[in-house]
């Protein structure tokens, strides 16, 4: 009717496939996953995703620190972590009086969010020091597009993820090679 199959008694799209496939994925992820991540399972995961295990990544080397000044009691630095070849991962380092702990820091737009996290203020608190670090594409590592109409639809970095399954190594294994590094 109307020339729109999604009109018609009972059609489906691609969304409504996708949401099925999900919820039967979900499912059987559930059941496998119920004891915890086992040695097994995280080998499946690596074995899909690309990721190495740790013991065969190249250790990072840093650079630092800059000092960033005080917040108080807190002092700050600027440290930029080297974790393969051409790539630099830059990291603000947040540090107490005294440390009982080290906690790694990332989030999903900028290292700077650290500043006004409240976990993050909790943490220091309790003497941890942190590390909050702009993984690949993220942050000050934001590549720049000479497509920006792509941006809203992708991310800021989606050049570089299809490039990576390009190389065949995908974008998500690459940040999560960073962090283990």
């Amino acid at each position: 009717p109307k020339g729109q199959v999604l009109l018609l008694e009972g059609a489906r799209s691609t969304l409504d496939l996708f949401r099925e496939m999900e919820a039967a994925l979900e499912k059987a992820r559930s059941e496998k996953w119920i004891n915890g991540p086992t040695p097994e399972l995280l080998d499946e995961v690596r074995a899909l995703t690309g990721i190495r295990k740790a013991a065969e990544l190249p250790a990072a080397t840093a650079t630092g620190p800059t000092p960033l000044g005080n917040a108080g009691d807190i002092r700050r630095e600027r440290w930029v972590f080297h974790t393969e070849d051409g790539i630099a991962l830059p990291a603000t380092v947040h540090i107490p009086a005294e440390i009982t702990a080290v906690t790694l820091y990332f989030h999903g737009q900028t290292k700077d969010t650290a500043d006004s996290d409240p976990r993050v203020q909790e943490r220091l608190r309790q003497g941890h020091a942190v590390a909050a670090i702009d993984l690949r594409g993220i942050g000050e590592t934001t590549p720049k597009s000479r497509y920006d109409s792509w941006t809203p639809h992708f991310a800021e970095d989606w050049q570089q993820v299809f490039a990576s399954y390009l190389i065949g190594r995908p974008y998500l294994a690459m940040r999560a090679e960073d962090i283990m590094s």
